[in-house]
């Protein structure tokens, strides 16, 4: 758990030592006081499969013995708010049985009406070539379809662009069985990636209306592995939902040391744009009652061990 947004007071009981690069103050079992009562949080799984584990076993029934003695009295306060700093409703398109497809982005040739977005509003981006992946960026992508930004496990992403293949921008679509009130987005980049790869920068929101894409809002997200809100003027109602990723990050001037033909080692200066994009999680932001089922989602292991941490 991310607990940026608790108390600087407040001490895990277990705190793992996040990525370097990333450096969050992480928890994954902490006590506070909240609302009168009091709170024992953990995010490991210690519930499932306990005959083949019996650490999960001995550590659910340790925290359960330590809650029922007169020792457990947090000393921290916490509210619902800081508490829900770090909680994110991830399995609300797998409720609203959403589907997700790339509508611009793949194919250089298509024409700016195809998209659903008037020609006025394109870029000029759109009209360059389309990157040609090799056998490993293409693998990579495969492996990473679009379909992931929905699936609930916020360790999976989606991978295009650059190397990749495909280009800014790219307009993914969403479409829900149902009419839903969505009062934004939440965005989660890719978190294992050690450079940030494939962070968007620029974006544009529309949704369906009477058969028509309308302009809900734009803007500019930050640079940092945070999951980020997009609220919308005021609530929507609508089925079909389209974000359009406009452009990455990029530097002027950017000087590094590599090694060059006829040059040896030296110094580079040259302006670079990251061309790829690359989302775990796209989530609608509604008030709940649209989608009361539960989901069970098979999270993915061990991607913290990928090779872009080191």
């Amino acid at each position: 758990m991310n607990v940026e947004g608790l108390p600087e007071q407040l001490r895990p009981i277990l705190c793992p030592i996040d990525d370097w690069n990333r450096s969050y103050r992480l928890a994954l079992a902490f006590e506070a006081k909240m609302c009168g009562g009091k709170l024992l949080v953990c995010s490991a799984n210690l519930l499932e499969n306990q005959e083949q584990r019996p650490a999960a076993r001995q550590l659910l029934f340790s925290f359960l013995k330590y809650m029922d003695s007169a020792d457990f009295a947090p000393e921290v306060s916490v509210t619902e708010a800081q508490m829900r700093t770090f909680l994110a409703d991830t399995t609300i398109m797998r409720r609203l049985r959403t589907k997700v497809k790339v509508v611009e982005g793949y194919e250089p040739e298509a024409e700016p009406e195809e998209t659903g977005i008037a020609k006025s509003e394109m870029t000029a981006s759109a009209e360059g070539k389309m990157s040609k992946p090799g056998a490993a960026s293409a693998k990579a992508a495969a492996s990473n379809p679009v379909e992931n930004m929905v699936d609930g496990d916020p360790n999976t992403y989606w991978l295009a662009g650059g190397k990749y293949g495909g280009h800014y921008p790219f307009t993914v679509e969403f479409e829900t069985d149902r009419d839903v009130l969505v009062k934004g987005l939440l965005i989660m980049p890719r978190q294992n990636h050690r450079d940030w790869e494939g962070q968007v920068k620029k974006y544009e929101v529309y949704a369906e209306r009477k058969g028509q894409w309308v302009r809900l809002c734009q803007g500019e997200l930050a640079a940092s592995p945070d999951a980020k809100e997009i609220l919308f003027p005021e609530p929507v109602t609508l089925r079909r939902l389209r974000i359009r990723l406009l452009e990455g990050f990029g530097a002027k001037g950017l000087s590094y040391w590599d090694r060059r033909a006829g040059r040896g080692f030296c110094m580079i200066q040259e302006d670079y744009a990251d061309e790829c994009v690359s989302l775990a999680e796209v989530d609608f932001l509604c008030d709940g009652a649209d989608a009361a089922e539960s989901v069970q989602v098979d999270y993915r292991e061990g991607v913290t061990a990928s090779e872009e941490i080191y």
